[in-house]
């Protein structure tokens, strides 16, 4: 499968709640720009940045359970922007890969299949906890993203929200991925990437 699972993250992160994971500097007032798409946006207060060999960890352990959900092998080109979180399920991730119309077919369709492919796994690793998910668009600085969200409530009543955004921009596509258990820092992140500046 071509398309980039924009989701590897948040299965490997269900299965790394409980990780201790090390002290790392907050943020305060940074800001990311990447020349690829013109892309700013600025990092709330109160986050830590991500090292990239703890998020390659997370992003193994949700290929291996994609692997083992479908019984077959996935290709990851994904190319990490930034991440950060303020704890083990408040993150933020934002990504890029190459997607040719010509050869890997209809970005629209391969989103709707990735998408499946995300909520079937979730329901394979998770049988007994109620899932939701719902697709839609979101405009961003004038720019229509796909829209992916599942909602996953948990018996201990802790319910994780994520919202999966992607665009194709000529050949290569952006993905970003936020997922929250805490409303007010889920509503931090979403908030400052949906000021977000495409100029």
């Amino acid at each position: 499968m071509k398309h980039t699972f924009y989701a590897l993250f948040l299965v490997g992160l269900l299965s790394s709640c409980a990780d201790t994971a090390e002290t790392k500097e907050e943020t305060k007032g940074e800001t990311v720009h990447f020349d690829k798409f013109n892309w700013t946006m600025n990092i709330p207060d109160g986050f830590e940045m991500e090292s990239e060999e703890e998020w390659a960890k997370l992003q193994q352990k949700g290929t291996e359970a994609i692997e083992e959900t479908f019984e077959q092998e996935i290709e990851g080109n994904a190319k990490t922007i930034v991440v950060f979180k303020q704890d083990e399920t408040n993150y933020f991730d934002a990504n890029y890969q190459s997607f040719d119309t010509a050869t890997d077919g209809n970005y629209l369709k391969s989103c709707t299949d990735v998408n499946q492919v995300i909520y079937e796994t979730f329901l394979a690793q998770m049988p007994d906890v109620p899932i939701d998910s719902s697709s839609t668009t979101e405009t961003i600085d004038g720019l229509v993203f796909q829209k992916f969200n599942i909602v996953i409530q948990f018996p201990n009543e802790m319910k994780l929200t994520t919202h999966m955004y992607s665009r194709l921009f000529g050949d290569t596509e952006l993905a970003v991925n936020i997922m929250y258990a805490n409303e007010d820092t889920g509503k931090k992140m979403t908030d400052a990437w949906l000021k977000s500046s495409f100029k």
